[in-house]
């Protein structure tokens, strides 16, 4: 007892030196760190958007940097203000003609619909099949109905007006916030990286910032990589398929890029081209033309994808987090299922870093531990 004893006062630490209390405590706060962030996520998701595009810009901003010999805040400057005007012509060229786009298929829609009956019944297709169809066509919604009707409901037009104002002030909003913050975080991002070196305990420096390094490599080529992506499935789908004839090919092109986040997630836009080049097909009054509707909407969106697998991802990833398209997929659902856009912007460098950290520090640790060493 009294050795006991002797030995808890030689200790002489306090709770809080204690290393399982430390990870305790780390854990927790970073659990609660991410928790308060989803509490505050409409202001939380422009910022991360920010200090993601900054973070994949960053080696763009150094190059600039070491290339022309201008200060680090000239350089992110230059770099954020070249790609700013990009997205504002794009937007300028865009967004007239997706409107329009979006425009014309709210008005083919009925006629759409009545040759799809017709085809139906002459096909002798299936009643409730008929049924539906026919309802849509005989009494398609007008817009003057639509007001109509929710003109007697003030309260409920009111809620949605102000709900309407609300989400366009926050969107404009962010779309000026973020260039703003991307020239803020990229000026100022290898200041914070050394910075947070020197905070790092000496004992354990060399492996911490060796497993940082990893993550650094793994999550940024990957961002890199799907930002690439994602510009290149939209400008080479939507300028393919408009060259073909594909309807509404801006749209179903902007679609397939946004969707190009994920690996392979925009090969659901294919089926909806060919599905819409056989509507427009089928309304023409001519006999169906199948290089029209199935092959040049395929040729096309399978060049624009071999060229992104094989030629874009590989060159923009050199190392990436290694993850199967299925394990992608899973984790964005799983992110936006718990956090919507918040969780979906967290969930991929989120899963890079715990990958890393497991191979990098746990499971050694677990296999000396298991062979006895």
């Amino acid at each position: 007892m009294s050795n006991e004893s002797g030995n808890t006062e030689s200790d002489g630490r306090h709770i809080w030196e204690y290393t399982v209390v430390q990870d305790i405590f780390w854990i927790t706060a970073i659990g609660l760190l991410i928790f308060a962030g989803f509490l505050m996520r409409a202001v939380v998701v422009p910022v991360l958007i920010a200090f993601g595009l900054a973070y994949a810009l960053n080696p763009v901003v150094s190059w600039v940097k070491n290339t022309t010999g201008q200060s680090r805040s000239l350089a992110a400057f230059e770099v954020v203000a070249l790609l700013t005007a990009i997205f504002v012509g794009s937007l300028v060229i865009g967004v007239p003609t997706t409107l329009n786009e979006i425009s014309e298929f709210v008005v083919k829609f009925p006629e759409y619909t009545g040759t799809a009956v017709d085809r139906i019944e002459k096909l002798d297709g299936p009643d409730w099949l008929k049924q539906s169809l026919q309802q849509v066509t005989e009494d398609p919604p007008k817009p003057r109905q639509v007001l109509g009707t929710l003109g007697g409901y003030t309260s409920e037009m009111l809620g949605v007006t102000l709900s309407f104002i609300s989400l366009t002030f926050y969107l404009l909003s962010c779309l000026a916030l973020v260039p703003v913050l991307v020239f803020f975080f990229a000026s100022s991002l290898d200041e914070w990286i050394h910075s947070a070196r020197d905070l790092i305990p000496s004992q354990h420096r060399d492996e911490v910032v060796d497993i940082v390094a990893k993550m650094d490599n793994a999550v940024g080529s990957f961002l890199r990589g799907r930002l690439i992506a994602m510009a290149f499935l939209c400008v080479g789908i939507s300028l393919g398929w408009l060259f073909v004839g594909v309807p509404y090919a801006i749209v179903l092109g902007l679609l397939a890029g946004i969707l190009g986040a994920a690996p392979f997630l925009s090969y659901f836009i294919w089926p909806l081209a060919i599905a819409f080049c056989y509507a427009e097909s089928m309304t023409s009054g001519e006999p169906i033309d199948w290089l029209y509707v199935f092959v040049w909407p395929s040729l096309v969106f399978n060049a624009v994808q071999i060229i992104e697998n094989y030629v874009i991802t590989p060159w923009v990833q050199s190392e990436s987090m290694q993850m199967r398209a299925a394990t992608v997929l899973i984790v964005i659902f799983m992110g936006g299922s718990i956090g919507g856009i918040y969780g979906v912007l967290l969930a991929l460098p989120l899963a890079g870093c715990i990958k890393v950290l497991m191979m990098e520090a746990v499971l050694p640790r677990w296999r000396s531990w298991a062979e006895g060493t």
